[in-house]
C-alpha cells in the first residue's frame, strides 16, 4: 500500500509539473506572438487600397489581334492532328 501511495505522490507532482510547462510555454507563445504584431515597419494595405479597380465594359480586341490568335489555334489543331495516331 506505501508503495502505492508514493505512486500516486510521485503521478501528482509530475501533473503539477507538466501544467506548469504548459502554462509556461503558452505565456511564451503569447509573448512572441505579441512581438510579431508590434514589429516596426510598413504598414499593411487597407483592403480598399489593396482591391485592383474594376473594369469598365468588355475589353476589346482589334481584328489584327484576332485573327493571330485564330491563325495560332488553327496551328495547334493541325499539329494534334498530325501527331493523332490513325
Amino acid at each position: 500500500m506505501k508503495v502505492a501511495m508514493e505512486i500516486g505522490d510521485q503521478l501528482e507532482v509530475a501533473i503539477v509539473s507538466g501544467g506548469q510547462i504548459v502554462g509556461s510555454l503558452a505565456i511564451q507563445l503569447n509573448s512572441v506572438v505579441g512581438a510579431k504584431a508590434s514589429k516596426p515597419g510598413r504598414p499593411a494595405k487597407a483592403a480598399a487600397e489593396a482591391a485592383p479597380a474594376k473594369r469598365k465594359g468588355r475589353r476589346k480586341l482589334s481584328p489584327e489581334a484576332k485573327a493571330r490568335m485564330s491563325d495560332a489555334q488553327k496551328a495547334r489543331w493541325a499539329k494534334k492532328r498530325e501527331a493523332k495516331p490513325e
